[in-house]
């Protein structure tokens, strides 16, 4: 009977190890805070991968489109305390990016790296 239960822990801890703790971070989804401290983090002209070393997961990618010489893209993350971080990438550099903070406060970083804050 013990040897059983152990071995059905043993089964269990495992499942639980690859499926949380190997799978890495989920997509679209970070603890990062995207409030008005973190707006200089992210600045026009970071890759992709910067955005996502910055920010701490992946992005879920909203759509694409573009011409042979021009692909856009967009990403979002859900972040904590119900924050939200959008980013158009042109070329995979990044043209500007939405911000909804915690506080319900929305900001835009423009192609030129301005931070302005948006009207409620």
């Amino acid at each position: 009977m013990k040897k059983r239960l152990l071995q059905f822990a043993f089964a269990v801890l495992i499942t639980f190890a690859s499926t949380h703790l190997l799978a890495g971070p989920q997509a679209g989804v970070t603890d990062t805070r995207f409030n008005r401290r973190f707006l200089p983090t992210i600045k026009p002209m970071m890759t992709y991968e910067q955005i996502v070393r910055v920010v701490g997961a992946p992005g879920v990618k909203l759509g694409e489109a573009g011409k042979t010489s021009q692909q856009t893209a967009q990403y979002r993350w859900k972040g904590g305390k119900g924050s939200v971080l959008t980013v158009r990438l042109v070329n995979n550099r990044m043209s500007d990016a939405a911000v909804l903070a915690p506080n319900g406060h929305s900001y835009l970083i423009r192609s030129d790296g301005r931070i302005v804050e948006m009207p409620r």
